[in-house]
């Protein structure tokens, strides 16, 4: 690849040269409140610095002191509409410590003990800890190349000298941990092509290319403008946010972006298909990516790059000093954007190794080692061991260094709480996070997002494996492909959640909603249940799942050519009918060893000669309010549990669709251990209680309901 020519400043980056220009602000001009006030007392040493001190102001109020306070705090309030100038804002000002006023992440990348001890005041709108935001001096002080300083920042340009000396401190520092891949090799990128921002024509990709990827939020109004025809050049006129990333990669001395909207033929379906398997090697491969965590839509623009301008930074002159607010923390921006509300650009950032992300404030930056604001200052060239080490606590801490992080099951979960534009988009937009599953020296394959392998740890599903893992014979035992398969079918949604059309109900594909925190639960010791699974081709016939179906659905890509979505499972099944609690069990006498809240619906078996009712607490994937058609249905209808895993105590919860021999997942049962539900008087002295649960702890729904073996088909 080319090298990047963007120059280094020399020496530490502390101070803007040319600060903002403020007027003077005297004593005379102070309310009596702000007059008392000596804001350079907080920062001095913990025996004569005051303590937490309680303030109120306005941002309209004619003190100058008060403006600046005031303004600062509204940072931190949470209110249903703007506040007013004349609304009155209560804040505290305190002494904190840099961790504790910029998180952890960002002392990690400072790092050096004197850091730990370096005071800046905080200002808290509420009662947490944490401050909103804080203010420092801007004085000579701040050149010093230890300190930390709060940077005064353009709200109409962005000094991009500073962008620059994050990207080559990383570039030059970072090999291991934020370098593309070896395997990602340009040339092997089929089909990239890349937009030369200085004459604007979309071009193949050169094999020695440096280039920038985009991330953003296309919007409805640009969503209808996909079906951009093949072409060798950018229209005359572009989405805003496109617009100023091309003048981004120019100010940064680079040449070439990649943007999916004129990059990949939207009119093609074999380019879009091919392209959108590829979006971990596009993004991996890349110098940086700019995100837009801004705005709603691609006509917003990056703020300080052209027309888009960010609000002004509140700043004082008081008695000849300048004081700076280094305003919200940009990863609580980040967090809550629209961009970080959507499906599609969880995998572009996740795999993307340098990301410069604009906010509405400001510009922050991480890399796999490297956390930086751009209103806070230090020096880059005095840190300590240029560490190439991977750091968590920064918005992509599973992302993929010098070794991937977190389970697959750990993306899945968090993108399924992210929304999407068209359903229909469910699988392709994390095709990318699959497809580097799948290549692993020890793969995880999967069917309609379901994974298929047999590769577990306790912390995690399926782990991301740099290394062959030596299969465990406990794990290999006949019919461990159909379990493994079997294990992938045992998530629960976070709550009851609509059906997503065209994706079949055994997939968290099928449901519009987000997975439950532990999706799969701790399913390690998820053992044989005897479950057998066929795949139904399109022909009507089944064929039996192996290595050899797999491998084949693999390579099939995001279509599964020649397969339907209808499983055929043989298992143990019990056919049941549900108990409706109306107050579930809050009014019940109960002894169990969990608390089952939520759950309505249960599998009950009288208890016999103890008294009382057994109950197994039944999850609901789908939506049923009481009182309603569906509802009744679950009151009255015989519905079939099957046994999945009786080591994890899973029971897959199905009925027969309307008219049809296809049955579809309703929901999930925990099998074990069993909840007596008893009206009568129970000695709950230890030695009692203790006998009680040593019979019924482990009662299993499978060993004491009359169970049957049989082949279900579920769609």
């Amino acid at each position: 690849m080319t090298t990047c020519t963007c120059s280094t400043p020399k020496g530490p980056i502390s101070l803007m040269e040319r600060p903002i220009p403020l007027p003077e602000t005297t004593s005379e001009h102070l309310c009596a409140q702000c007059a008392s006030l000596d804001l350079s007392a907080f920062l001095r040493s913990e025996d004569s610095r005051p303590d937490r001190l309680r303030l109120k102001g306005r941002m309209g109020s004619a003190c100058p002191l008060c403006r600046f306070l005031a303004t600062t705090a509204s940072i931190g309030y949470s209110t249903p509409s703007p506040l007013g100038l004349n609304t009155e804002i209560v804040y505290n000002l305190k002494t904190v410590s840099l961790p504790l006023a910029f998180g952890w992440h960002l002392v990690d990348t400072l790092q050096g003990g004197y850091l730990f001890h370096f005071n800046l005041l905080g200002v808290h709108s509420g009662s947490s800890f944490t401050p909103d935001c804080c203010i420092l001096p801007v004085d000579e002080n701040s050149k010093k190349s230890k300190w930390p300083a709060i940077r005064e920042i353009s709200p109409t340009s962005i000094d991009f000298s500073i962008l620059q000396s994050w990207l080559l401190q990383c570039r030059n520092h970072h090999s291991a941990s934020c370098a593309p891949p070896d395997q990602i090799i340009l040339q092997d990128i089929s089909g990239l092509k890349l937009i030369d921002c200085q004459t604007r024509q979309v071009v193949k990709a050169p094999r020695d290319a440096t280039y920038v990827a985009l991330s953003y939020v296309w919007g409805k109004s640009h969503a209808a403008e996909s079906t951009v025809l093949n072409r060798s050049s950018l229209p005359e006129t572009v989405p805003r946010t496109i617009e100023d990333a091309l003048q981004v990669v120019l100010r940064l001395n680079l040449k070439y972006l990649w943007v999916d909207k004129y990059c990949i033929d939207q009119s093609s379906a074999t380019e879009l298909a091919q392209q959108i398997s590829i979006m971990n090697m596009i993004y991996s491969a890349a110098f940086c990516t700019i995100v837009a965590a801004c705005g709603e839509d691609a006509s917003f623009g990056l703020p300080g790059v052209g027309l888009r301008t960010r609000p002004a930074q509140p700043a004082i002159r008081l008695n000849g000093q300048v004081w700076v607010s280094s305003l919200g923390d940009p990863v609580t921006a980040i967090r809550t954007s629209m961009w970080a509300s959507r499906a599609w650009t969880y995998q572009e950032g996740l795999f993307s190794r340098r990301r410069l992300i604009f906010t509405e404030k400001q510009v922050y930056f991480e890399c796999n080692n490297l956390r930086c604001w751009e209103t806070v200052s230090y020096d880059l060239h005095s840190e300590p061991d240029k560490r190439n080490v991977p750091i968590g606590g920064g918005i992509f801490d599973t992302s993929f260094g010098d070794e991937p992080r977190g389970g697959l099951d750990k993306h899945i979960i968090a993108y399924t709480k992210r929304s999407l534009s068209f359903q229909s988009d469910i699988i392709n937009a994390l095709s990318g996070v699959f497809r580097l599953y799948s290549r692993m020296p020890t793969p995880t394959r999967h069917f309609w997002g379901v994974p298929m392998d047999y590769n577990s740890r306790w912390t995690s599903g399926w782990p991301a494996n740099s290394t062959v893992i030596k299969p465990n014979p406990s794990h290999r035992f006949e019919g461990h492909i159909d379990a493994a398969f079997a294990r992938g079918l045992c998530w629960h949604l976070a709550m009851p959640c609509p059906r997503r059309p065209g994706f079949p109900s055994w997939s968290w594909s099928g449901w519009i909603g987000p997975l439950g925190h532990l999706a799969w639960g701790f399913l390690n010791k998820f053992g044989d249940s005897q479950v057998k699974i066929w795949l139904q081709r399109d022909n009507g016939e089944h064929e039996r799942l192996s290595e050899a179906v797999i491998d084949s659905i693999s390579k099939s890509g995001p279509t599964y050519a020649g397969y339907t979505p209808i499983l055929r499972i043989e298992a143990w099944v019990i056919d049941t009918n549900l108990t409706y609690l109306a107050n579930g069990l809050s009014d019940a006498r109960i002894h169990h060893r969990g608390v089952y809240p939520n759950q309505r619906f249960f599998i009950s078996i009288e208890a016999g000669g103890n008294g009382g009712t057994l109950r197994w607490p039944v999850t609901l994937s789908v939506q049923a309010t009481e009182g309603d058609e569906l509802h009744r249905e679950l009151c009255r209808e015989t519905l079939t549990c099957v046994l999945l895993s009786k080591a994890s105590g899973f029971g897959l919860l199905v009925r027969r669709r309307t008219g049809g021999m296809i049955m579809e997942r309703i929901g999930h049962v925990r099998i074990s251990p069993a909840i007596l539900d008893s009206e009568g008087s129970f000695d709950d002295t230890e030695g009692d209680y203790t006998a009680y649960n040593d019979f019924h702890k482990d009662v299993n729904l499978f060993d004491i309901a009359p169970r049957l073996r049989r082949a279900i088909l579920l769609g």
